[in-house]
């Protein structure tokens, strides 16, 4: 937990996979679900950027919604 810890500390962007490497390269044997199971415990998350995919554009025409007002009673 100690190294983990450590490991977190000098990059907070290792995610389970990078953490059971950094632990193969110390030569501590420990699977990317056991380390899985010590970062929940020891309640370490991983920081990333998530993709901001629905931002949208201000240059852009925003259409307006032109069934905003109108009642519909029937099919087609």
């Amino acid at each position: 937990m100690r190294l983990m810890d450590e490991l977190h500390m000098e990059d907070p962007r290792r995610g389970t996979r990078r953490i059971s490497d950094e632990f193969l390269e110390k030569g501590v044997l420990i699977g990317r679900e056991k380390g899985r199971r010590s970062m929940q415990a020891v309640r370490i998350k991983s920081v990333y950027c998530l993709p901001s995919t629905t931002v949208a554009d201000a240059t852009k025409y925003k259409f307006p919604y032109l069934l905003r007002d109108l009642k519909i009673v029937r099919r087609n």
